[in-house]
């Protein structure tokens, strides 16, 4: 994983959003800023805007939730995160839609009662999709080849394949080459139509570290690119 210093401006998630659910809190007025372990991520949206995340814990990734209380609280480019409880993982994260910054920079800032502890960070690139398949269709009992633009690389991404006529798929933590091939047994027809559209995404993660002033954490920044085939039984053989 890439690592800038902190005076550099540093680019932060995902997989996705999955950690460990945790359903103890402790208050943030109890834990000094050093005691803290910080997770952000800025996630590239379709519709021009970027949703920021902030969790913070204590013992670590998996440990006791931090609970802002007191008027502290996270903040990005200025804008008040507020508290957000994943109906999924059940984790209070601190999370905000807000406008994409013109030159791709973001700052979270953890405002205290006696300090504000910043880390700046940058928005990925999208990793633009070249190919899908081995052709303009994707044939059920061949191979699928998806490439992707890697001018700026990330540190991994992560691949998701959806449509009515397929069982969906997702590989996880792939390394960020430019290129992946989907084994045919994975692309099976589910039954639930002849031909159908299937969209295929490549979402990119870029870490960086978080601000020394926490005891640890990670930062991602992710972008995406999807586009959408048609996914057929084989042609008939003459």
């Amino acid at each position: 994983m890439r690592r800038h210093a902190l005076a550099l401006t540093v680019l932060v998630s995902g997989t996705i959003l999955g950690m460990l659910s945790g359903c103890d809190t402790t208050s943030s007025e109890n834990v000094k800023t050093s005691g803290i372990w910080a997770k952000f991520q800025v996630d590239d949206n379709a519709d021009g805007t970027v949703t920021a995340w902030a969790l913070l814990r204590v013992g670590g990734p998996t440990g006791t939730i931090v609970d802002l209380t007191g008027g502290e609280h996270v903040e990005c480019n200025g804008a008040s995160l507020t508290e957000y409880l994943d109906p999924v993982t059940n984790l209070h994260w601190s999370r905000g839609v807000i406008p994409a910054s013109n030159d791709g920079q973001y700052t979270f800032e953890f405002v205290r009662t006696d300090e504000t502890v910043s880390t700046e960070i940058s928005a990925a690139d999208p990793p633009m999709i070249d190919q899908v398949a081995q052709g303009s269709a994707w044939y059920a009992g061949e191979d699928g080849i998806i490439t992707w633009d890697t001018t700026y690389p990330g540190d991994k991404v992560d691949i998701d394949i959806q449509g009515d006529c397929i069982d969906d798929v997702s590989y996880l933590d792939l390394p960020d080459n430019g290129s992946f091939t989907v084994p045919s047994d994975d692309m099976a027809m589910s039954g639930q139509g002849d031909v159908c559209d299937v969209t295929v995404q490549v979402t990119r993660y870029v870490g960086y570290d978080v601000n020394p002033a926490y005891q640890g954490g990670e930062a991602w920044a992710t972008s995406f690119d999807a586009v959408t085939v048609t996914f057929s039984p084989p042609p008939l053989q003459n």
